[in-house]
This record gives structure tokens, C-alpha cells and sequence, in this order.
């Protein structure tokens, strides 16, 4: 079993967390193609992608756009290329996530389990002229910051337009709940995974 299986159990027992804290990315996205280079016992998701809904951008490319929304945000993902565009995934799970700017830097407000199993990352096919959108809950607090979408994409990410909100100044932090037991770091991805003991 991977870490990041054993770390979903271990949660799914804590008291629901605060979604004033970095939470977890949920970004399940499935494929009408299973991955070539990767055709081994990743988990799937039965969400696929839908005809876009508007052709939003003059470049044919693929694209991310970011929408305020009373409860946070809407991510919409199109691929207005003329090609098919492999986006990375982890067990039927998107590899995108939420930043802020603090400072100079953009932190993390989402973040994904790390798994040391090897089967558990593979891509997602997302056709031409095809979207994926998501509805992604970020409270409203007293810092007010730009707060982008990031999703990798093969060796590269690809970045949405930054967006000016009001959020909780906490939710670049982990919860105090998990603070104990778990840590978050970047292995080209926000990741959290169990300290290390001994």
C-alpha cells in the first residue's frame, strides 16, 4: 500500500478540516486514453472531459482559467490546441493546484498526498476543443492577495491568469490538527506526507 493510500486512511479519521488551512487538491480527471508510458495499477476517475463551453483565448493552446465565485473558485482547463494535450496525474487525481502570493513568492494553498509507489503516476489525455472545470472552496479572510491555478503539464506547468482575493493569511499553512503528524514540502508538486521519526 502507498503512503498516499495509508495517508488518506489516516485523515479520513481526523475531525474535518479547516478550510481556512492549505487543504487537499481534488482534481479528478479521467481518460479516453489509457497512458502509454505508464500503463501500470494507477487508480481512474470516471470524470471526463466535456466539449468546451466558449473558445476563450485567441491562441490555440492549451489553457487555464480562474473565476471568482461566492464559495472560492471555478478552474476551467481547455485545450484549444489542435492536438491532444497529456496532463500529469496522480491515482485519477490532476496534478493542479492553488497558489497565493506572499511576498515575492507564490505558496501553496492545496496540496497533494505524496505516493512512493511508482504505479500511482501516469497522465490524462485531454482532447482538442475539450474542458475540464472545477468548483474549488476558498474562504474569504482579511489577507488580500492574487491567487493563481498551476497543473503540469508533461516537463512544464501551465499557469492561469492571477486573480485578486480576499483569503484567510493561514491558508498557506498546514492545519495545527495535522501539523504534528504530517509535513509539506515540494517535489515538483505540494505534497504532504508523514514526518519522519528516529
Amino acid at each position: 500500500m502507498s503512503l498516499a493510500i495509508l495517508a488518506v486512511v489516516a485523515m479520513s479519521s481526523q475531525a474535518k478540516l479547516d478550510p481556512a488551512y492549505i487543504i487537499q487538491a481534488r482534481y479528478p480527471a479521467g481518460s479516453i486514453k489509457q497512458d502509454p508510458l505508464a500503463p501500470g495499477g494507477n487508480s481512474e476517475s470516471s470524470n471526463m472531459p466535456k466539449l468546451m463551453t466558449s473558445k476563450a483565448r485567441l491562441q490555440k493552446t492549451l489553457g487555464v482559467e480562474l473565476t471568482p465565485t461566492d464559495a472560492g473558485v471555478n478552474v476551467r482547463i481547455f485545450n484549444a490546441s489542435n492536438g491532444e494535450e497529456w496532463l500529469r496525474a496522480m491515482d485519477g487525481n490532476m496534478m493542479g493546484w492553488l497558489e497565493a502570493l506572499d511576498g515575492k513568492d507564490w505558496k501553496p494553498i492545496e496540496y497533494h498526498m505524496f505516493a512512493d509507489c511508482g504505479n500511482s503516476y501516469h497522465r490524462v489525455v485531454l482532447p482538442p476543443n475539450y474542458e475540464w472545470t472545477f468548483q474549488r472552496i476558498v474562504p474569504k479572510g482579511n489577507w488580500q492577495t492574487q491567487v493563481r491555478f498551476v497543473v503540469l503539464e508533461k516537463d512544464k506547468t501551465v499557469t492561469s491568469q492571477p486573480i485578486i482575493m480576499s483569503i484567510p493569511p493561514t491558508r498557506t499553512k498546514l492545519n495545527p490538527a495535522q501539523g504534528t503528524q504530517w509535513q509539506l514540502s515540494m517535489k515538483g508538486y505540494p505534497a504532504i506526507q508523514p514526518k519522519q521519526t528516529g
